[in-house]
């Protein structure tokens, strides 16, 4: 596991793995950034440390797992793939990654004879189905007002999808809520400063090394209604073109000022992608996570518009009816 937190965002460093497979989604159709369309499949497997581990497998590799695999165990070997940091490590093929299973190896039969007395099978997971389609489709995917989206509860959340767009406008930055923060390298959660290390209380322990991630507050507002949501540190990388140790440098030790990169946000309307948590459903609590935010099309808009018009004009013509 180390050396794989060693290579993360390392290009020019692949790394091999092997581990029981535990989870699958069946596969999915993406838009790269050429905005064409490729096939993935996302695995989990369990590595021998215990560690698990989300393994993306493009193209080709996504057509080589059959999902006949499911409820069997297998161990899975997957080569030359290239690590990244996204909700703890992940890993990426590559074109000179190769995939197999169930080899007949010493290493198989260690992880296997290491698990005898509980067998892990693997089990398939839901596709997000907000990430699917054109860039057009994800951007209206589940629309909903600001107002609606605060109304919505469920008291089983576990298992639904409750994801959601909306368009709204970034009002402010949230006062006294510092726009980054250091994050234990294991597992993400905040640390707190302590002498002259950092302590996780999510891991009850001293973290080899704690990263500054970004964690801006904001209040956001549309016709119905003003919320408060919160950009984390992969989509505000995303969105600002930078990361948060570049920022910092820059303010020359004067870390607790907010860039003026990140004060530039305020008054831009964004289209943003919700997915609501535990707390939102069965509490009602109005901060929410962003997940994506795209920039809006007038066009699309004033057209969503006429179109949701006229399905309201023929919903209550039908009803009228009944």
């Amino acid at each position: 596991m180390y050396t794989l937190e060693e290579r993360k965002e390392k290009e020019k460093q692949c790394s091999d793995v092997i581990g029981l497979l535990t989870h699958m989604k069946p596969i999915e159709s993406k838009i790269t950034k050429r905005n064409t369309a490729t096939d993935i499949r996302e695995i989990e497997i369990m590595i021998p440390e215990g560690d698990k581990i989300r393994v993306t497998l493009w193209e080709r590799l996504a057509h080589h797992l059959s999902e006949d695999v499911i409820g069997h165990q297998t161990v899975v070997i997957v080569t030359s793939t290239m690590v990244q940091k996204f909700y703890g490590l992940s890993l990426n093929s590559t074109s000179a990654t190769r995939l197999y299973t169930n080899l007949d190896i010493p290493e198989t039969w260690d992880l296997l004879h290491s698990h005898s007395t509980e067998e892990i099978l693997p089990k398939m997971m839901e596709i997000d189905k907000s990430t699917q389609g054109t860039m057009e489709e994800q951007m209206f995917y589940r629309r909903r007002t600001l107002q609606e989206l605060t109304g919505i509860r469920h008291d089983n959340p576990t298992y639904q999808d409750f994801v959601f767009t909306t368009i709204a406008t970034i009002d402010r930055l949230e006062e006294n809520i510092q726009w980054w923060y250091m994050s234990c390298d294991v597992c993400n959660k905040i640390c707190t400063k302590e002498s002259d290390s950092y302590y996780c209380s999510y891991c009850n322990k001293y973290p080899e090394r704690a990263t500054p991630r970004y964690r801006i507050r904001l209040q956001i507002s549309d016709h119905t209604a003003t919320i408060s949501c919160t950009l984390f540190d992969e989509e505000a990388k995303r969105m600002l073109n930078t990361s948060v140790s570049f920022l910092m440098d820059s303010l020359a030790g004067k870390s607790e000022e907010v860039p003026k990169v990140i004060q530039q946000l305020c008054g831009r309307r964004l289209i943003f992608r919700f997915k609501l948590n535990n707390k939102n459903l069965t509490l009602g609590m109005q901060n929410y996570a962003v997940k994506k935010t795209f920039v809006p099309d007038d066009k699309l808009e004033m057209q969503y518009l006429v179109d949701k018009e006229k399905y309201l004009k023929t919903f209550i013509i039908v009803s009228n009816r009944i």
